[in-house]
This record gives structure tokens, C-alpha cells and sequence, in this order.
């Protein structure tokens, strides 16, 4: 029985363990999410006081990007741009 006991508190320990790593890796990723759609409304907002509008193709693509430092890349670029045309290469490919 004490064998048993020992094992089963053995047992608790690394579930509750791996459940407390499970919460604390999906408030990490629940956080990155969060910025990588707040970096989104960034570049569709400049992108909006540069042209008053944004393109549904515009868009979309930003939409799908998932990588903080190319929606950063842009959010700069938007910013600096002299042009539309200078905003619409960034979306080219």
C-alpha cells in the first residue's frame, strides 16, 4: 500500500506539474497572438492615414502574416513611404 501511495503522489506531482507548464505555455502563446493582431490594426491603420482606404488584397495579405517583425517591417515602411506605390510594392509578392 505504501508503495502504491508513493507512486500515486509521484504520479500527481508531474500531472500537475505538466498542466501548470500547459497553462503557462497558452497564456505565452495567447500573448503573442495578441500582438501580432495588434501589430495587424497597426499596418492596416497606417495604411489607412496614408491612403485613406486600405484594399481588400492589402488586406488580406496582412491578415495572414503571422511574423511580429515583417508586420513591424511594414508598419516602418507605411510610415516612411513617399507614395502609394511605395506601400503597394511591400504587398507585391
Amino acid at each position: 500500500m505504501e508503495l502504491k501511495s508513493f507512486w500515486d503522489r509521484v504520479g500527481e506531482k508531474f500531472y500537475k506539474q505538466g498542466i501548470e507548464q500547459g497553462i503557462e505555455q497558452g497564456i505565452e502563446q495567447g500573448k503573442y497572438q495578441g500582438l501580432i493582431e495588434e501589430a495587424r490594426e497597426l499596418v492596416l491603420e497606417a495604411i489607412e492615414v496614408k491612403l485613406g482606404y486600405v484594399p481588400e488584397e492589402v488586406r488580406e495579405r496582412v491578415v495572414r502574416e503571422e511574423d511580429r517583425g515583417v508586420l513591424k517591417e511594414w508598419h516602418r515602411k507605411i510610415i516612411l513611404a513617399k507614395s502609394s506605390e511605395d506601400i503597394f510594392k511591400l504587398f507585391e509578392n
